[in-house]
């Protein structure tokens, strides 16, 4: 009888464990994407199953391994519009910006999600995390990171006799470099759009924001910032006068890697360096940023989080090389055919980020 009443408990357990499990992993779940800039109508993902890409089979991934979760897929414009979702989607993709100033009262927090998934927060991915955090706290996980970079022609600056590069080059490194090239009538690629534009015009003083990234007021119409714009537009000004002659491809320059695609594939002696350092000893740089964010109002959040754990697992030691690919690729859809240069560029990404770059964002 004693035998038979444990038994009967143990199968009492074992049958309140299961359906606990079953419930855990039960429900629904809605996840969109953001597709882009483009313009209304141009979603490039007419559905998860005809989808390409490592982030895509994740969620493909997730969705054999929990069946019984009836998984929503779509896509949606940064810009919002008519392309995004009548309900705010259990999980999303943002960016920082749209996290604080349009999501702001719509999101879960997921600090104590993150530390309860890895131990080992020290990790660069870790970091990225740290420096997404928006007052102090977890409300994205990176899910694309590309970073600014420099290039340059290695050929063409050991035939002038240039000194090329290094880790510790500075602002007046690249001016002098620029102007010698532009004496040989080689052109330099200055950004010059505001968001590529805000780690030079940090360098030379001026700031977009609050150094928490909450006010504008102040700080983008400061005087310090009309002057950082004012130098900044100078050297614009002096570099594409003096600069042409010697070709269309810059000799040097700054720009997003998932611009670079047509002149790394085509000249093979641009190298990838890091953003020079500034006057005032910092390495300044503009991340392109976006993550996934979780609703407060989420159906099933057990769901939602494992779902948003299968996708960007913060245990996986690649995972910022994951992420820089996810960027370079899904902004630049040729990378996705060309394993080299998608490889050099990841791997440079995953070298220099994030502790050579300063807390700034523009996405």
């Amino acid at each position: 009888m004693t035998v038979l009443m444990l038994i009967m408990l143990a199968g009492a357990c074992q049958s309140v464990d299961r359906s606990e499990t079953e419930e855990e992993i039960a429900g629904s779940v809605s996840l969109y994407l953001a597709a882009g800039y483009t313009g209304a109508g141009s979603i490039g993902v007419p559905s998860l199953d005809h989808a390409q890409g490592p982030v895509y089979d994740r969620i493909r991934a997730f969705r054999q391994r929990y069946p019984e979760i009836v998984l929503e897929f779509g896509e949606y414009h940064y810009l919002g519009g008519s392309t995004f979702p009548d309900e705010f989607p259990d999980v999303i993709e943002i960016t920082p910006y749209q996290a604080r100033w349009v999501a702001e009262n719509e999101l879960q927090e997921l600090g104590s999600t993150v530390s309860a998934w890895s131990a080992d927060q020290t990790g660069g991915y870790a970091e990225v995390i740290e420096r997404m955090k928006i007052g102090g706290l977890v409300w994205l996980l990176p899910l694309k990171v590309e970073p600014m970079v420099a290039y340059y022609d290695e050929t063409v600056f050991a035939h002038l006799g240039i000194q090329t590069p290094h880790d510790h080059w500075t602002w007046d490194d690249f001016l002098a470099a620029s102007r010698q090239l532009a004496q040989y009538g080689y052109v330099t690629d200055m950004p010059d759009t505001f968001e590529a534009a805000e780690p030079i015009i940090k360098g030379l003083g001026g700031s977009y924001t609050s150094p928490d990234g909450a006010v504008f007021t102040g700080y983008l119409n400061g005087a310090a910032t009309i002057a950082a714009f004012e130098q900044y537009l100078s050297i614009l000004n002096e570099t594409r006068t003096e600069g042409k002659g010697a070709g269309d491809t810059p000799a040097l320059g700054i720009a997003w890697p998932s611009e670079l695609y047509p002149i790394l594939k085509d000249h093979a002696d641009i190298r990838i360096a890091r953003l020079p350092v500034f006057s005032d000893g910092n390495r300044y740089n503009s991340m392109f940023a976006t993550g996934l964010a979780m609703h407060s109002g989420a159906r099933d959040k057990t769901a939602a989080l494992e779902l948003m754990k299968a996708v960007l697992d913060v245990q996986d030691r690649r995972l910022l090389r994951f992420v820089n690919a996810h960027a370079l690729t899904a902004r630049e859809p040729r990378y996705k055919t060309d394993a080299r240069l998608n490889g050099t560029i990841c791997w440079m990404l995953w070298r220099w980020n994030p502790r050579s770059h300063r807390r700034t964002f523009f996405s």
